[in-house]
């Protein structure tokens, strides 16, 4: 099992627990398998493995497929999507960042909390967690509840619009056949129910209470979604998070580069075609810069003109990044996400060197990478460093897989080995598969240090969270105090060090994380392609 696989079980040890740990790490390091063989394989019974599969499957990260010729349901963990519970925080922070909403944000971490939820009950929930923190006060009750729901309709309104949230697809029945699947994605995937009210919501959060008291479930009428015959799940749309995540990083990258007025407009750039450029896509295609004009802030100010003539600079100097249609009058621009990101790899590769080596190495790293392949005599010349030094660092770098060396004959169809060059090269994509498994590596060892800093702190913990409740029915401040001195200072400094630490850890994680989506966003843009030629035709 690589990295990534062992990050997504520690993932889902640490959110879901053992029994649902231990059937997702089966199902990533088998094929798919029926629920047989999980239930032979993790020992465990068959009621407590379909309950786990439950979780899975509400969440996304495990899909079901049938076997050919057979009622048999096979599955499969989708290691990706488990990943990302890694970046959770991240996806909230993203939607504080863009909305600045407290009604968007709890709606994207209910969604992740729930895996999938129905429009009523998930608009209920955000409802009564806002009154529960005091955010909405009106005169009475039934306007704090009809401001509520506005505001939460509003902020549910927003995210689906910008394709954060999507509907769910509806499971179809094919006649007597007792497997389900999932209907294709259509157009209405972010339709929103128009005539969703809030009493309708207040009775499909209500609906659950009934079903206690009422008669069997066989006799009850279901209650139906305000927007369609059949209820309507709303989940996560990973995707556009993704999407969000790298138009981040492209503009914090050119604006550290160039300019902080550069990064704004490309900001406005990505903003003007947020549902064309999706994530796997390679290029944006050249647009007119009045759209970007219209989308650039007021501050700071820019004319039309200078915007046109900064574009022009940033695509004659920004090697690659920016591209156009050809046509100088149209004033047409796009990005060229392939050659951004190769850039922005090669740079967080650089800052590994340099972390690891030094100064002199990023130096004929960055040196060998940009002539593709040098001799060691050329590298010595070329970088200006003695030659004693120079080749000590190429070596080590080269025992370490930083480079490679490459045998080139000097003349074709010569196959003496006397005459042939020894080059140096850079193999960056192998490199970067070897700094994403690094980087995987680094966010799993942070969750194991928070994980064993909570286990050894554990009686502190309980006790700080036993002093903290008690301290919120306490008016008194000479009281609050008097409570806290109470606290030995072993155990203030153990909860002290362990504070310190699941925030060191934390930002570990994050930066972890961003670089693998950094490299694994480069290896996918600038993965080869596969064509298999076939008596029908040619497949991409």
């Amino acid at each position: 099992m690589t990295e990534n696989f062992h990050l997504a079980k520690e993932l889902l040890l640490m959110n879901y627990g053992e029994v649902v740990a231990d059937v997702g790490g089966c199902l990533l390091e088998k094929h798919p398998i029926p629920i047989s063989l999980i239930s032979k394989t993790t020992k465990r019974k068959s009621a407590l493995v379909k309950k786990a599969l439950c979780v899975l499957i509400q969440h996304k990260y495990v899909s079901f497929t049938t076997k050919p010729g057979k009622d048999v349901v096979l599955y499969k963990a989708n290691v990706n999507h488990i990943i990302q519970l890694a970046n959770i925080p991240r996806a909230i922070f993203t939607t504080r960042n863009l909305y600045r909403s407290q009604e968007a944000e709890l709606i994207v971490e209910k969604l992740i909390q729930h895996g999938e939820m129905k429009t009523g009950v998930l608009i209920k929930s955000v409802m009564d967690q806002l009154k529960e923190m005091d955010q909405l006060k009106g005169a009475d009750g039934e306007l704090t509840d009809q401001k509520a729901f506005a505001s939460v309709k509003k902020a549910f309104d927003e995210l689906s619009n910008a394709h954060f949230i999507k509907r769910e697809n509806r499971l179809r029945v094919n006649g007597n056949y007792p497997i389900p699947t999932y209907e294709d994605e259509n157009p209405t995937i972010h339709y929103i129910p128009v005539n969703i009210s809030l009493a309708d919501v207040m009775s499909s959060s209500n609906q659950g209470k009934e079903d206690d008291t009422s008669e069997p479930s066989s006799k009850k009428k279901k209650e139906e979604d305000a927007s369609s015959p059949s209820p309507v799940f709303w989940i996560i749309n990973n995707a556009r998070y993704q999407q969000a995540y790298r138009d981040e990083i492209i503009v914090e990258y050119v604006s550290n580069k160039y300019d902080v007025i550069v990064g704004a407009m490309v900001r406005a750039m990505l903003r003007c075609k947020e549902g064309e450029a999706s994530i796997d896509k390679k290029e944006l295609f050249p647009f007119s810069v009045c759209e970007m004009f219209r989308l650039f802030p007021r501050e700071p100010k820019m004319s039309l003109d200078m915007m046109v003539k900064c574009w022009r600079e940033l695509r004659d100097i920004g090697e690659g990044m920016v591209i156009d249609d050809g046509v100088e009058q149209t004033n047409n621009f796009g990005i060229d996400f392939k050659r951004t990101f190769q850039l922005i790899a090669a740079d967080n590769v650089y800052a590994w060197v340099e972390q690891r080596y030094g100064e002199h190495a990023t130096l004929i790293c960055r040196l060998i990478h940009r002539k593709q392949r040098l001799e060691i005599d050329q590298i010595g010349s070329m970088s200006m460093l003695p030659l004693k030094v120079c080749k000590a660092l190429v070596y080590k770098m080269f025992g370490d897989h930083v480079i490679s060396l490459e045998e080139l004959s000097r003349h074709a169809g010569n196959t003496t080995r006397k005459n042939n060059l020894h080059v140096f090269h850079v193999d960056m994509p192998t490199l970067a598969r070897d700094l994403l498994n690094r980087s995987h590596k680094a966010a799993r060892n942070s969750l194991i240090l928070r994980k064993m800093s909570r286990e050894k702190n554990k009686r502190s913990l309980l006790l700080r969270e036993k002093l903290d409740t008690i301290k919120e029915n306490l008016e008194d401040e000479e009281e609050k105090v008097a409570l806290d001195n109470e606290m030995d200072d072993s155990v203030r400094n153990a909860l002290n060090k362990h504070d310190h630490l699941v925030d060191q850890t934390f930002q570990m994680q994050m930066n972890g994380m961003e670089t693998a989506f950094i490299f694994n966003t480069y290896l996918n843009l600038n993965a080869p392609q596969i064509t298999i030629k076939t008596k029908k035709g040619i497949l991409g």
